[in-house]
């Protein structure tokens, strides 16, 4: 994310700044719209990060004893 926001332009922003909009305006208006495809990419890849440790753990705890409400609720909902 760090080099995707280095990358955009200065000009834009300064082109932002003549536009009289403010530092939190410049970012939300300008800038994160601009990185949208990077915040989706970081999106995506956590909730895979995530998904994948919820399946090791679903394997690794068999035991009904060990059962959180994670898991309690996966089983449910697959029935």
């Amino acid at each position: 994310m760090k080099n995707f926001f280095e990358s955009i332009p200065v000009a834009v922003e300064e082109a932002a700044r003549i536009d009289r909009a403010g530092t939190f305006r410049t970012f939300w208006s300008v800038v994160l719209p601009m990185a949208r495809p990077a915040v989706m990419t970081i999106v995506i890849m956590s909730f895979q990060g995530s998904w994948n440790e919820l399946n090791h753990f679903i394997v690794s705890t068999q035991s009904p004893q060990l059962t959180t409400l994670t898991k309690g609720v996966a089983s449910l909902a697959s029935g």
